[in-house]
């Protein structure tokens, strides 16, 4: 049965994302101790250039399926609830591995303190899948846009928002979800509008979001990044006046990279090569259809062994790609193993979601 392009520009845009964010963790932490500890990822090329706009990417398409997600039921309550707890679960299964081992890890065979327990949990909820968060805060806002849009103009509810953001600090990874919940509510309207379906908007999308990107991408410097300067203006070290410009530079640049990927995808499956694009799209359904498992496996369990067993390196591009590569197959096996009929409740605990 043949799926139509919506389905397979969907697949391959949270396969590249996926695809994109091992990368990105590879260069960080794959190529030893101390190009990890004097950062100086931060000057890699390659490592800008997928720092500038997969965040963003992620966040256009979890909005944008969110939209899915909140037609199918009558009830948005429902919906929000359902949605809520099937990202929660494997949040709350991964804090609590952590703080296992942590404990464990830690202890070496000494006194059990549960107080102890209780705080390392409490501090790891917060603290892992911090992407799934961001999902979570975002949904919150969009249902509270909704809830309050009949007694509010919108326009003003959203620049409430906003100030909040700017006026705020950066508490509990706060800069990280400042950055990322705008983009969530831009693919979000992107498909209730149902933007860029014309061939013609496509080309734009592509020819002008890829131009203003490159443009930017030129001028990108470390402050830019959200983990270096952070998105508060109050504390900012930048000053008021000059955080504010990083943060719009930011959210600029992570809109026009993302959007062009997303116009070159949609252009790429509507051209006539239907047997390269049905081959291109059969592989990155694979990957699409497991970038939770890929990312939660990958970012709490295997970075860390990796960094581990690579601290006495030195940068290698080679090492990069082939370790980011053997991650992802690692924990595409590791979904299947899952998928068999005796491990769906151990898939349940670690996605939400038995199939």
């Amino acid at each position: 049965m043949k799926r139509d392009n919506r389905d397979y520009v969907i697949d391959c845009i949270k396969s590249s994302a996926i695809i994109l964010m091992v990368i990105g963790h590879s260069i960080q932490l794959f190529n030893g101790e101390v190009y990890r500890g004097e950062k100086e990822f931060y000057d890699n090329i390659l490592y800008k250039v997928i720092y500038s706009f997969h965040m963003p990417l992620f966040m256009l398409m979890s909005g944008y399926l969110y939209y899915f997600s909140r037609k199918k039921y009558i009830s948005c309550f429902k919906n929000t609830i359902i949605k809520l707890s099937q990202y929660f679960v494997p949040i709350l299964t991964f804090a609590s591995i952590k703080t296992v081992w942590n404990i464990i890890s830690s202890n070496k065979g000494g006194s059990f303190n549960i107080f102890h327990l209780l705080v390392e949990e409490v501090y790891n909820i917060f603290h892992v899948l911090w992407f799934l968060w961001a999902i979570i805060y975002s949904i919150l806002i969009i249902e509270l846009i909704y809830l309050v849009r009949n007694r509010m103009n919108v326009n003003i509810v959203i620049t409430i928002i906003l100030c909040f953001f700017f006026m705020t600090p950066d508490l509990l990874m706060g800069n990280v979800y400042k950055y990322t919940i705008l983009y969530f509510g831009i693919g979000y309207e992107m498909n209730r509008k149902q933007l860029f379906k014309e061939m013609k908007t496509q080309k734009k999308t592509l020819f002008v979001g890829g131009a203003v990107w490159v443009l930017l991408i030129l001028l990108y410097e470390r402050k830019h990044y959200i983990y270096v300067s952070g998105f508060s203006l109050i504390n900012s070290e930048y000053g008021m006046i000059e955080q504010f410009v990083i943060d719009i530079f930011r959210w600029g640049i992570g809109l026009a990279g993302a959007l062009s990927v997303w116009g070159g995808f949609q252009l790429f499956f509507s051209y006539k090569q239907r047997k390269i694009a049905d081959s291109i799209g059969r592989i990155m359904n694979f990957i699409g259809s497991n970038t939770l498992i890929i990312y939660s496996f990958s970012t709490e369990i295997f970075n860390e062994i990796m960094a581990e067993l690579t601290e006495e390196c030195t940068f290698s591009y080679i090492r990069t790609f082939v370790l980011g590569v053997g991650v992802i197959i690692i924990c595409l096996i590791i979904s299947y193993i899952l998928g068999c009929r005796y491990m769906r409740p151990f898939r349940k605990a670690l996605t939400g979601r038995s199939g």
